[in-house]
């Protein structure tokens, strides 16, 4: 796993686990892309698209 996916990985899981908001939208009917504040700072964004 990449630095910047695992680093993304970890984001989304704490936000899942805090509460934060974590916004997804499907862009087609075949990918999901689900946006996350960065857990230290919030101005960075991470996305993860499946």
């Amino acid at each position: 796993m990449s630095i910047g996916l695992r680093k993304t990985v970890s984001n989304l899981l704490e936000a899942l686990i805090n509460e934060k908001a974590v916004h997804i939208k499907c862009s087609n009917e075949n990918t999901i892309i689900a946006t996350i504040a960065d857990a230290h700072d919030s101005k960075v964004q991470h996305t993860i698209t499946a």
